[in-house]
């Protein structure tokens, strides 16, 4: 398999199998944009490019166990981003706000 991810090494067997067909699949959605960063994703870069693809869990494995192999749990991201995240909550990009609230009138 080629290196775009950030599969444990640990990994053996069946789950090791496992793993890299949920990786696979959200590679070969090819998702434009970074879930955590909003920005594009290279596809044709490999690991360890910090811009490379990487399959990021929403609910990290490790507080999620139960979420570990679940597909909808899978996200597209750069590499450098999965890292930097960690099995912390995203900071989110939510874009610029459209007005200045709880400013006065």
């Amino acid at each position: 398999m080629p290196r775009g991810d950030t599969m444990p090494a640990r990994e053996t067997g069946t789950d090791a199998a496992l793993y890299a067909r949920l990786v696979e699949e959200q590679r070969n959605k090819h998702i434009i944009n970074c879930w955590l960063c909003g920005q594009p994703i290279r596809y044709d870069l490999k690991y360890p490019d910090p811009d490379s693809f990487s399959y990021d869990h929403a609910q990290p494995w490790s507080t999620h166990p139960h979420l570990r192999y679940e597909p909808s749990n899978g996200r597209s991201a750069h590499l450098d981003c999965n890292k930097r995240r960690g099995n912390r909550d995203p900071h989110l990009q939510r874009g610029t706000p459209s007005e200045a609230w709880g400013a006065p009138a």
